[in-house]
């Protein structure tokens, strides 16, 4: 929560960090849940996740999240993030994706033309940027949220695989996209070209363990901007810390078709 107490779900129940010590916090009378997801709630509560659905803690009880009528019993919650606008926004396994508004009314996020058709069959990470544009990044590529439309940009646009696992903006306006094949880092103005026109190539530098990059595109993986301006990334459990006023002398260049090599010659053989 900005400005607010920091919380962790280090391996099971929900943990207050206070002078960089774990307190632990009863959350339920039964078993200690476990916590692999917190989001706030906009009312000074909490959403848990424990890989499976998702339960508000209010300081006192723990509510399951009431299941949409649009959404199949036994379907998981995959990630949930909270907006500046106070809404929960949540990825179900499958690819179905919506918000829950504060007052508790669910509005799922068609993104296909032809019904129950989905632009991603899973949702790999949610975030808002400084703007109030929530971004998508999902097994289709890289979709943004604005004015009620959902626009995706893959590997059309030159992205150099299918899946957007991760999320960050930086304060030259720079998005971080985490990818099976290292760290993207793309100027918003590219992605706003992309997914304008399906056939624009963007430009951007793409960072791999040749550059320092740490972890591999399994297991845990995400991305956060700590107030001192650093990027931390997290993959595969690696951690990678980069301060993008470092490469501000970088200069994109344009993605370059895949390439496959289908035979060689050496010698007339």
């Amino acid at each position: 929560q900005p400005g607010g107490p920091f919380w962790a779900g280090p391996t099971h129940g929900l943990f207050r960090v206070v002078d960089r010590t774990l307190v632990p916090i009863s959350i339920s009378s039964g078993a200690h849940m476990q916590v692999l997801s917190i989001s706030a709630d906009g009312a000074g509560g909490l959403w848990l996740g424990d890989g499976a659905w998702l339960f508000r803690w209010n300081g006192s009880r723990l509510e399951p999240l009431v299941r949409p009528a649009d959404v199949a019993d036994g379907v998981k919650v995959s990630v949930a993030r909270g907006d500046s606008r106070g809404r929960l926004w949540i990825g179900f396994a499958g690819g179905r994706l919506g918000f829950l508004e504060p007052q508790g009314s669910f509005h799922a996020v068609d993104a296909g033309k032809v019904a129950d058709q989905r632009v991603h069959n899973a949702i790999h990470a949610i975030f808002e940027d400084r703007t109030g544009d929530v971004w998508i990044g999902g097994s289709a590529g890289l979709s943004r949220f604005r004015d009620g439309r959902l626009a995706t940009a893959g590997v059309n646009n030159g992205l150099p695989g299918p899946r957007v696992l991760a999320i960050m903006e930086d304060a030259q306006h720079f998005l971080w996209l985490s990818v099976d094949r290292g760290v993207i880092r793309v100027a918003k103005q590219e992605v706003e070209k992309a997914l304008a026109s399906g056939r624009y190539r963007m430009q951007y530098h793409l960072y791999d363990p040749l550059d320092g990059l740490a972890g591999a595109a399994t297991g845990t993986t995400m991305s956060m901007q700590s107030s001192d301006g650093r990027i931390w990334i997290v993959r595969g459990g690696g951690v990678t810390l980069v301060h993008p006023d470092d490469l501000a002398s970088e200069f994109p260049v344009r993605a370059a078709s895949p390439l496959r090599l289908e035979g060689r010659v050496a010698n007339d053989r």
